[in-house]
C-alpha cells in the first residue's frame, strides 16, 4: 500500500466516514504487517512520529562544506579524512560527497564539471542540475568550522538512532537480558570520531622530544633511576625500566605456577611501599580470599596458623597491623565475575577522577572477562586484549593482565618451558602486549637440579618473552610456597640448597675447617 492511499484512508476515518471491506482489510494489513517491518528497519521514523522533529542536522554547514571542497579540494579534502557520506544527513550532499570521494580515491580531478559528469544528469536534475552544484561554491565559513558542525550533528544522529534501538530492545527484553542490553548500549554509544587528527608535524615532534628530554633529565636529577613504576624484583626493573604508563603487561602461566601470587606481591609493593594507587580486578577469587592472601604474604603468616592460631596474641597483633596498613593504603579490589573491559574502564575512571591518578591496574585473569565483540572466543579475546591496551593509554598507567596458557605446554616434552605460541586462544595477546612474562617452576615438573647440579627447589623463573623496551631474559626468583609469595632468590633459605651445590660453594669460597662451614647450624 502506498503512502497516499494510507493517508487517504486515515483521513476518512478521522472524518467519521466508513471504509468498505476491501479498504478496511488493506489498512489493517498495513498497520499490523507492513508498518512494523518498516519501523524495525528504520527506528528513527518512530522517533520522528513521537517527537515531530527531524534528526539533528545542519543543512547550511553541509552545503558550505561541499562548496568548500569543490572550490579547494586539495586543501579541504585532507581535513575530511575519515568522513563518509553518512556524515551528511541531506541526501543531495551525501550524494555529492560520495562522488567527490570516488574521484579523490582514484586520483581524479575534483571540480564541478567532473562531479556532475560522474553523477549524471538524471541524478542531479531534480536539484537544479550543474548550475545547482555551481551555486554551492560560495565564500563562507572556514572548512574546519564546517567539518566540526557536520561531525557533531552526525554524532547526535547516531546517539538518537542507537537510543531508539535500545528503546525497542527494552520493550522486548526480560530481566535476564538487562546486563547484556546495558553492555550493548554502551558499545553503541562509543561513537568513534574518525576525523580526529593525531598527526604531528616536524615542529610538534621536535617540541614533544624536547619535553621528553626535560622530563627524563628532571627524573635523573631527583635520583629516580627507572622511568616506570617499580617491580619488587630488582632485576625486573633493570630489564624493563619498570612498568611504564600506557603499557599492557601480560603475565602468563599454567595453573599452579604463581600468577596470582606474583600479581599480589607487585600490588603490595606498589601500594604499601611506594604509596601508589592500585586497582585489582579479581575475576576468579572472592575479595576476602584475596585479602587473606595479601595478609599471609605481607606478614609471613602460614594459612595453618591463621586457621588454628588466632588465639595467639602474636598473630592477632600481626593482623591488626595489616588492617591498619590496608586502611592507610590506596588499594581498590573488585571481584565482579565475568566483568567486561568497559566496566573496568568505568570503575577505573571513577577512581582516577577521585584520586587524580591510577598507578597500577591488575586483572586476574584475562580469559574470565566477558565480551560482546566477536563471533567466537578467539575473536572476543582479541577484542579484550586490544581494548585493554587502549585503556592503558587512556588511563595513563600500566595494566597487568594475567593469562592462562594452553595445554600444549603439558604435552610437550623436555623442560616444558612456555613460549609465545602457548598464549591461550589468541595471538593478538602477543601483538598487543608491551611485555609478555611467563612464570615457570621447574620442580612443578619434577626437575630439581639444573645441568650444573644447582638446586631448583623453590625456584621460579620469570621468562621475559617479549619486551618492547629492552632485552629478553630469564631471571630466577624464590617461590616461597609456605606463604605463596614471590621474593628475591637470595631470600631462599639454606634448606632449599642441595648437598651438591653446598659442596660446590664450599670449594669456591675456600672453606676448609668445619667451623667455617656456613651451612652447618650454629651450636
Amino acid at each position: 500500500m502506498n503512502k497516499n492511499t494510507v493517508i487517504g484512508l486515515t483521513k476518512k476515518l478521522t472524518q467519521g466516514l466508513s471504509l468498505d471491506e476491501s479498504q478496511s482489510k488493506s489498512l489493517q494489513y498495513y498497520l499490523t504487517k507492513e508498518l512494523p517491518a518498516v519501523l524495525a528497519k528504520n527506528p528513527q521514523i518512530l522517533s520522528h512520529l513521537l517527537y515531530q522533529k527531524e534528526p539533528r542536522h545542519n543543512a547550511i554547514a553541509e552545503q558550505g562544506l561541499i562548496g568548500r571542497i569543490l572550490q579547494y579540494p586539495q586543501t579541504v579534502l585532507p581535513e575530511c579524512t575519515g568522513m563518509t557520506k553518512e556524515y551528511f544527513y541531506l541526501q543531495e550532499y551525501a550524494m555529492l560527497f560520495e562522488a567527490i570521494q570516488f574521484l579523490a580515491d582514484n586520483n581524479k580531478t575534483v571540480n564541478v564539471d567532473v562531479v556532475a559528469s560522474v553523477l549524471g544528469e538524471d541524478k542531479i536534475a531534480e536539484y537544479g542540475g550543474r548550475h545547482w552544484i555551481e551555486s554551492l561554491c560560495v565564500t563562507g565559513e572556514g572548512s574546519k568550522d564546517l567539518i566540526d558542525q557536520v561531525v557533531k550533528a552526525y554524532k547526535l544522529r547516531e546517539l538518537w538512532k542507537h537510543s531508539n534501538q535500545v528503546l525497542q530492545d527494552l520493550h522486548k527484553c526480560d530481566l535476564n537480558d538487562a546486563d547484556a542490553l546495558l553492555e550493548k548500549f554502551k558499545a553503541k554509544l562509543d561513537i568513534e570520531d574518525a576525523t580526529r587528527d593525531n598527526m604531528s608535524d616536524s615542529k610538534s615532534l621536535a617540541k614533544l622530544m624536547s619535553a621528553e628530554f626535560d622530563k627524563t633529565l628532571n627524573r635523573i636529577e631527583q635520583g629516580i633511576i627507572y622511568p616506570g613504576h617499580l617491580f619488587p624484583i630488582k632485576r625486573m626493573n633493570q630489564l624493563t625500566g619498570g612498568a611504564e604508563n600506557g603499557m599492557l603487561i601480560i603475565k602468563a602461566a599454567r595453573p599452579g605456577m604463581g600468577k596470582t601470587a606474583d600479581a599480589i606481591c607487585e600490588m603490595l609493593y606498589s601500594a604499601m611501599e611506594l604509596n601508589e594507587v592500585d586497582v585489582f580486578f579479581s575475576l576468579e577469587m572472592p575479595k576476602i580470599k584475596l585479602l587473606l592472601r595479601m595478609f599471609f604474604i605481607r606478614k609471613r603468616v602460614k594459612k595453618y596458623d591463621w586457621d588454628n592460631g588466632l588465639q595467639n596474641n602474636h598473630f592477632r597483633n600481626l593482623f591488626m597491623d595489616f588492617l591498619d596498613e590496608v586502611e592507610k593504603s590506596k588499594i581498590f579490589i573488585d571481584d565482579t565475575p565475568g566483568i567486561t573491559w568497559r566496566h573496568i574502564r568505568d570503575k577505573c575512571l571513577k577512581i582516577k577522577n577521585k584520586h587524580g591518578k591510577i598507578d597500577r591496574v591488575f586483572i586476574d585473569y584475562l580469559q574470565l572477562m566477558s565480551s560482546i565483540e566477536g563471533q567466537n572466543r578467539e575473536q572476543q579475546i582479541s577484542a579484550i586484549s586490544r581494548n585493554l591496551k587502549g585503556l592503558a593509554k587512556e588511563l595513563d598507567c600500566p595494566i597487568t593482565a594475567l593469562s592462562q596458557l594452553s595445554r600444549a605446554v603439558e604435552s610437550r616434552g623436555g623442560s616444558k618451558r612456555p613460549q609465545l605460541s602457548d598464549l591461550r586462544e589468541s595471538g593478538a595477546i602477543e601483538q598487543d602486549a608491551d611485555i609478555v612474562e611467563f612464570l615457570y617452576r621447574p620442580e612443578y615438573y619434577d626437575f630439581y637440579e639444573d645441568d650444573d647440579g644447582t638446586s631448583l627447589r623453590g625456584v621460579l623463573e620469570k621468562i621475559i618473552a617479549k619486551n618492547r623496551e629492552g632485552a629478553l631474559e630469564s631471571l630466577k626468583v624464590f617461590f616461597d610456597a609456605e606463604y605463596t609469595a614471590i621474593r628475591e632468590l637470595d631470600e631462599r633459605p639454606d634448606g632449599y640448597i642441595n648437598e651438591t651445590h653446598k659442596a660446590k660453594m664450599r670449594q669456591e669460597n675456600g672453606f676448609t675447617e668445619i667451623n667455617d662451614d656456613p651451612f652447618l647450624p650454629e651450636i
